[in-house]
């Protein structure tokens, strides 16, 4: 069985394009224990690529009415950005998509008003 694969390079300016070469993953490399993802992640690097797989805030919010998307870390107490979401806030930030954080205190209890208050002072 042999699997056909879309190979996309860097150009010089910096974004993807599509070659319309095929890569072949052969059967031999699938029984490597290596999945879909990983050969994808694998060739995206080869070609100059940064993959970011973990890292992604823990919600994305958004209203149909105003058209307004945020994406929201929630982080509780003292806990704080791990490296890899840094990385990843970074990457969306580039492209224009803004990534806000809201701490809760789960030390104490939280009305439902009181986080929606937190909500409201956030935007």
């Amino acid at each position: 069985m042999i699997v056909k694969a879309k190979h996309f390079e860097k150009s010089k300016s910096g974004k993807g394009h599509n070659q319309s070469k095929y890569n072949h993953i052969s059967k031999k490399q699938a029984k490597k224990g290596k999945d879909a993802e990983d050969l994808f992640d694998e060739e995206a690097k080869n070609v100059g690529w940064e993959v970011l797989k973990n890292g992604w805030p823990d919600r994305l919010i958004y209203d149909e009415k105003s058209g307004k998307t945020y994406f929201i870390e929630i982080k509780s107490g003292k806990g704080w950005i791990k490296s890899n979401q840094k990385a990843m806030h970074k990457a969306l930030k580039r492209v224009g998509i803004e990534v806000l954080t809201l701490r809760i205190d789960t030390t104490k209890e939280l009305s439902g008003l009181e986080l929606r208050n937190k909500l409201y002072d956030m935007f």
